[in-house]
């Protein structure tokens, strides 16, 4: 017997299993088999994770450290709605988002390095006029 955790805890018992065309009797965590199983649509599924009933749990929510690429120029704020994707599923998920206190220091590094470039543009104007 096998389950699908992503199909609403479908389980479904197994005719067969297959790797590379062999006929197998087991398959272990990481084996890309192809497996035989009665009364699925196969409509259902093209690729997914199937596991031994119960081994799966699924998840309401979660807490993860996220940083927003340097190139996207939009706004993040919280409570918008993003596709989120672990491993081969994707969902819609609402987002909310808490201040970091290593994004505070990243935002005081970038701080102090702008008023030192400005600095040192200053100081070569100043050389510039003084050698004129």
């Amino acid at each position: 017997m096998v389950e699908f955790p992503t199909l609403g805890r479908l389980e479904r018992k197994v005719k067969s299993m297959q790797m590379f065309r062999r006929k197998l009797t087991t398959i272990q965590q990481g084996d890309r088999a192809g497996i035989c199983l009665s009364n699925l649509d196969p409509t259902l599924l093209e690729r997914g994770i199937c596991a031994s009933p119960g081994a799966v749990r699924l998840l309401k929510g979660a807490i993860a450290v996220v940083r927003k690429v340097p190139y996207f120029p939009g706004r993040l704020p919280s409570g918008t709605k993003f596709h989120i994707s672990v491993g081969h599923t994707t969902v819609m998920a609402t987002v909310t988002f808490w201040g970091a206190r290593e994004l505070i220091v990243k935002q005081k590094r970038e701080q102090q390095q702008q008023r030192q470039r400005q600095k040192e543009e200053k100081q070569k104007e100043q050389a510039q006029e003084q050698s004129t």
